[in-house]
């Protein structure tokens, strides 16, 4: 072995049996250097603890949340909620008080927190419309009354956004109530609506082919009662103007009429 050199069991011995001054040395600075990283850590820690923030919706129905996880002590944390279509967002609650109304509520963290979005359900919104009827006074005599062939019965529908065309078109397929009186269905009951779309004023709904199935009373005048009906009743909306019905993709032809573009009230008056 080299003279000066140590062995296995002898690092940081001298050659005079005593403990190498550089060894120490070099020991020291490991020892400092280790304890500054074990003091980080400790400060670190210390200083900065982890928290859990914790976001649930109530009802779980009522909308959506977000935002929960870890935060150090001190960041700023943002939770967030939305409430689904038939609900609106109420507040965040904190331990059952109030912290904010607003659907986004940033804070800074200082613990552990649980926080719940409160959502409640909206009341149905509703709307009068006019569904139009055959008039069994008009159709017996052949001469047409204020609305023609037809004449309004009072429905309430669902305020839907985008939906109420359907609604109403579904009250036309319904026919008359018990309390409509003699009012005159308009259409087969059975039909389905196979189709619709919206834009420029015109409304353009597809129909099954029960449209002229045993239900369909036929005829010029069947024909006349209908149009009228159909376009009084969806023309009501103010974003339609015309109407054009289809069956089963192909224009409206009853062998009295062919429906090959849209129409609106002005087309049917009389």
């Amino acid at each position: 072995m080299p003279a000066g050199a140590k062995g296995a069991g002898e690092v940081g011995i001298g050659r005079d049996g005593e403990l190498d001054p550089m060894w120490i040395t070099t020991m020291k600075k490991v020892a400092l250097v280790a304890m500054a990283f074990a003091l980080t850590a400790f400060v670190a820690i210390g200083c900065n603890p982890q928290y859990q923030i914790e976001v649930e919706a109530q009802p779980a129905g009522g909308g959506i949340v977000a935002g929960g996880g870890t935060y150090v002590r001190g960041r700023r944390a943002a939770v967030a909620a939305e409430a689904f279509e038939d609900y609106a967002f109420v507040e965040w609650l904190l331990d059952g008080e109030t912290v904010s109304e607003n659907a986004i509520y940033e804070f800074e963290v200082t613990g552990d927190a649980h926080l719940v979005a409160v959502f409640e359900e909206r009341p149905e919104r509703t709307r009068e419309i006019s569904v139009f009827f055959g008039c069994p006074e008009a159709t017996t005599t052949g001469e047409p009354g204020e609305f023609g062939f037809v004449a309004p019965v009072t429905r309430e529908i669902r305020d839907v956004s985008g939906g109420a065309l359907l609604l109403a078109l579904h009250e036309l397929i319904d026919g008359p109530a018990p309390e409509d009186g003699d009012a005159l269905p308009v259409m087969p009951d059975d039909v389905e609506i196979l189709g619709f779309e919206v834009g420029g004023g015109v409304a353009v709904f597809d129909l099954s082919a029960e449209m002229f199935g045993p239900g369909w009373s036929g005829g010029s005048l069947g024909g006349i009662v209908f149009t009228q009906a159909i376009v009084r009743t969806l023309a009501q909306f103010p974003e339609v103007d015309r109407v054009q019905i289809l069956v089963e993709g192909e224009y409206w032809e009853d062998g009295h009429f062919v429906w090959d573009g849209p129409i609106g009230i002005s087309d049917v008056e009389g």
